[in-house]
């Protein structure tokens, strides 16, 4: 049991506090009065998962102090501040900011009137929307966004206390001393939230749900404050520390765990929640807590404190909570959490109006359907997030504080020039952009002024003049972002199924021996000649006689195939020595098997290549979209801009179909540059 590298357990108690967070914003959907009785207590008890938010802090607590007891308990020195910085800046903040910006544009878009906007904005920035009821929820669209500034505010005041205990116990350290320290940090911090709700509690005029989201945040205030949840996070602070002695103790943790104590706590802790949530499952929010605080502070809290260390140190429970889909779902928690509720915006505004409201789906099936749909894009989406936005920070942190030290580059004269030059050279392609996000933020007059209103009066004056009229247009009156969700599905598609079968293909050209191996190759680069406006008529037969004409189908599966995509990866495979295929072979793996597990993880930059220019192709494709959809709903968006009649909202929608591609080359271009020069090399 290496506990020093992963605690066993925890992965899946994470999951679980993931799952049940979603799975409460879920049943607020389902409307309880027209179902079963048995389905209504099964919706009842998952209407208690926004206690996952209690799981989620009483986990970090736990987590990021056991570093600091680690080195308090063995007599070392108070732990780098600034890694520690680091790391919770950097697996925080990249996808916090990216889900923020996300639900901000969604907002301006479908929703005109807003309440303290700027100030929500900054706010959310800062990640101090907690401290006041008209910015608790920073996002009209993602409303889970509200926990990730109390739990900054943990983040920092952590490290603080953590100090006073490695300061004020002195020389002589001792754990005794260390959860004396806490238990009294504990009573504190309960002492300064009842200070909070004696002074600070707003008054009563507009204080329900009734009255709206601002007017209705004045119920959860002061239950919710920054002060109190850090009490959730001294709970998991007090379990580091109790696991962090145990861990120390291997002879006292080993004979604890083979009577399997451990084991027993971890069984009845995990009954005692259940039970906990049945039991209070149908009384109001704030009861069965003290100093009213959410998620029935303190008695779950503890609960959750004792599962988690009785999971570290158990000998078989913790096993069963550490499956690969838990693990899985742990890792990616954060983005779950963060891009769930976009994902149920999404639906309600595109699919499924309804699904916004609270419990407005009477028909139990078609609820079921909508939320399948929302679990399964919402893993894809954090999955994605984690990929490409949240891990490339986490290992660039770490690369860094590995990196000790760091060779200092000479800078010559001629590097500068070149540098400046190109620079200039760039401001030359991009000014059309520039330009085209101007004229799109403007008003209709302003956009035919010859000069540029901008070159009229300086850039502060001038942009007093942007109004998001132009985007509101695109989105309500001409349906863009159908469009868009449509050319989104279309391109991710034909990506997918590009990916699949022109690495099959490739992989069969190198790695496996047939007849006309040859011919093989020259017809697919054979498509590469073919016109496509001779394949205009054939391609419209086809997808009549298929039944394929409006419909997605229709546009991704003629992109399955790329004669380019086949020479490129040929290309690149013919670099991967065949040694590594040999010994794959000589371990008893098929073919299939050395395609997925060995040839695609070795081929990423190629295919990172591929799905870039396959995106941007499938993306700017206009003459398929005219011949195979006739439906105005699933028409992508080149052919929906064609049908705007309207300037600034054909402004608004050429900037988001050109922002869009140049965004994802410009996340992967050094992918797409490795996987071209690759396959040259060769």
């Amino acid at each position: 049991m290496k506990i020093e590298n992963r605690f066993p357990g925890l992965d899946g108690l994470r999951a679980a506090a993931c799952l049940l967070v979603i799975f409460h914003h879920v049943a607020q959907r389902l409307d309880i009065y027209s179902q079963h009785f048995i389905l209504q207590h099964i919706q009842l008890f998952f209407l208690m998962g926004n206690t996952g938010v209690s799981f989620f802090f009483v986990l970090s607590g736990f987590l990021l102090s056991y570093p600091f007891w680690k080195n308090y308990i063995s007599n070392l020195d108070f732990p780098d501040i600034s890694n520690y910085a680091k790391r919770r800046a950097a697996r925080i903040m990249p996808g916090y900011y990216a889900s923020f910006a996300v639900s901000t544009i969604l907002a301006l878009l479908f929703i005109p009137d807003m309440d303290y906007f700027a100030r929500r904005l900054i706010t959310g920035l800062t990640f101090t929307a907690g401290f006041h009821y008209t910015t608790l929820f920073p996002s009209f669209v993602n409303s889970p966004l509200w926990s990730i500034s109390f739990e900054v505010f943990s983040y920092l005041l952590m490290p603080v206390f953590m100090f006073g205990l490695f300061r004020f116990t002195g020389e002589k350290r001792s754990f005794k001393k260390g959860i004396v320290y806490w238990v009294f940090t504990l009573l504190l911090i309960i002492g300064i939230n009842q200070l909070i709700h004696m002074y600070l509690t707003p008054d009563n005029v507009k204080r329900g749900w009734e009255f709206g989201v601002t007017g209705g945040s004045k119920w959860w205030m002061p239950n919710y404050n920054p002060i109190g949840f850090f009490g959730h996070f001294a709970f998991g602070i007090l379990a580091g520390g109790i696991c962090a002695y145990f861990i120390k103790n291997k002879v006292l943790r080993d004979r604890i765990a083979d009577k399997n104590i451990f084991d027993i706590a971890s069984i009845i802790s995990s009954a005692a929640i259940i039970g906990l949530l049945c039991y209070v499952r149908s009384e109001e929010e704030f009861t069965h807590s003290i100093q009213k605080q959410p998620y029935y502070f303190p008695y779950l809290t503890a609960l959750i404190s004792i599962l988690a260390v009785s999971l570290v140190n158990s000998k078989f429970t913790g096993k069963l909570f550490d499956s690969r889909f838990m693990r899985f779902t742990a890792k990616i928690s954060f983005g779950l959490y963060i891009w769930h509720y976009v994902i149920i915006a999404l639906i309600s505004f595109y699919v499924l109006p309804e699904y916004m409201n609270y419990m407005a789906i009477k028909d139990w099936k078609l609820w079921a359907g909508a939320s399948l749909l929302m679990i399964a894009i919402s893993y894809g989406a954090a999955a994605l997030s984690y990929q490409f936005i949240e891990k490339p920070f986490i290992e660039r942190v770490q690369r860094v504080r590995e990196k000790v030290f760091r060779a200092k580059r000479k800078i010559r004269p001629g590097k500068l020039l070149s540098a400046f030059l190109l620079c200039i050279l760039a401001l030359l392609f991009i000014f059309p952009l520039l330009w085209l996000l101007d004229a799109s933020l403007r008003p209709p007059l302003e956009v035919i002024q010859s000069p540029p209103a901008i070159f009229q009066q300086p850039i502060w004056k001038s942009i007093e003049s942007y109004t998001r009229d132009s985007y509101l247009a695109a989105f309500w009156h001409f349906d863009v972002g159908r469009a868009l969700f449509n050319s989104i599905i279309v391109s991710s598609g034909t990506i997918f199924l590009t990916a699949i079968v022109v690495s099959l293909y490739a992989y069969a050209l190198v790695f496996m021996e047939f007849k006309h191996k040859k011919f093989f190759l020259i017809l697919a680069l054979s498509t590469m000649m073919i016109p496509a406006n001779a394949l205009m008529i054939p391609m419209y037969k086809v997808a009549k006689n298929l039944h394929l004409l409006n419909s997605w189908f229709g546009l991704i599966l003629p992109g399955a195939v790329s004669g380019f995509g086949v020479f490129l990866l040929r290309q690149y495979f013919l670099r991967i020595p065949l040694a590594v295929i040999e010994a794959a072979r000589m371990d008893g793996a098929g073919h299939l098997r050395i395609w997925w597990h060995i040839i695609l993880p070795l081929a990423r930059p190629a295919l990172a290549a591929l799905a870039i220019i396959q995106f941007r192709i499938v993306w700017n494709d206009f003459l398929n979209p005219v011949i195979i959809m006739r439906d105005e709903k699933l028409m992508t968006l080149p052919v929906r801009i064609l049908l705007i009649n309207d300037t600034g909202a054909v402004l608004a929608a050429g900037f988001i179909s050109i922002i869009i591609p140049l965004l994802l080359f410009l996340k992967f271009h050094r992918q797409f540059t490795e996987g071209l020069t690759e396959g040259i090399r060769k």
